[in-house]
């Protein structure tokens, strides 16, 4: 219910205030951190962009990531919920998957032990607070024991993304290591 002309949008006393309403409402940042990993940010919510949309209002665009689905969908209704509460029409897009960590697992000790004997370093696991592609996989295959690696990469998802040439054949070694082991008997 906007009003006005020209390239802003104008909105009414009214639609402002539920617009206002609503970006208060908004979770955004840490909505929880991890009981598995200590220090890790396990559900989060960001307010990502409001843009006019033409005379009738706004797009107010969130991104949300968790590593446990159910916390994802209770943070997606959260906000379909404050959206509904202050009049806005809410799409939501399908959500990128969880993955939860679990530093105990036995492909996560293959690794390491492997890293321990190449590289005669400790090597340090963690868990990041990143959509990766091992959540797809988890979703298609339930119960998959899994553990993301590879080469250094340095500005991931920007122009300036390179890999440090040097540590992709070490992680190339590795790779052949850990499959060997999991083909082996």
């Amino acid at each position: 219910d906007g009003e006005g002309e020209g390239e802003g949008t104008v909105l009414s006393e009214a639609s402002a205030e539920r617009l206002l309403d609503l970006l208060e409402l908004l979770p955004h940042g840490v909505v929880k951190m991890s009981h598995v990993m200590p220090g890790l940010v396990e559900t989060s919510s960001s307010l990502a962009s409001v843009r006019p949309a033409g005379p009738a209002g706004y797009v107010i665009t969130t991104n949300t990531r968790s590593a446990l689905g159910e916390a994802l969908a209770a943070v997606r209704h959260r906000i379909a919920t404050a959206a509904r509460l202050c009049g806005a029409t809410v799409v939501q897009r399908p959500a990128y998957p969880g993955w939860a960590p679990d530093p105990t697992s036995r492909v996560v000790g293959l690794v390491r032990d492997a890293m321990r004997r190449e590289s005669r370093l400790e090597p340090l696991v963690r868990a990041v607070h990143a959509g990766l592609e091992c959540g797809i996989l988890g979703r298609k295959l339930s119960g998959l024991d899994m553990v993301s690696f590879g080469p250094s990469i340095f500005g991931a998802h920007t122009p300036e993304e390179r890999v440090q040439i040097s540590t992709v054949e070490p992680f190339w070694d590795l790779l052949v290591r850990v499959c060997e082991q999991l083909a082996g008997p």
